[in-house]
């Protein structure tokens, strides 16, 4: 658990920065998600992994997944 905030009030704070926005996010956690709370971070984020139901080749797929993307669109304001 976060100590200062949780995860839905950083993104919320990380999300209201228009220069923010782009910036991928990928959520690990523990807890026990309800389907509303799913779907709110939907809109926030590029993925959600459950820490107990996902391995080690899950979280490093859905890093290069999240990652990918953003290495192509650096690449292409680069050049």
């Amino acid at each position: 658990m976060m100590p200062v905030m949780d995860g839905f009030a950083f993104l919320d704070r990380l999300r209201a920065d228009a220069s923010r926005n782009a910036v991928p996010v990928l959520v690990v956690t523990a807890m026990d998600l309800s389907g509303a709370e799913r779907e709110q971070l939907q809109g926030l984020t590029r993925n959600v992994i459950a820490k107990g139901a996902s391995t080690g080749v899950d979280l490093r797929s859905a890093i290069r997944d999240v990652l990918r993307p953003e290495a192509a669109r650096r690449r292409a304001a680069n050049a």
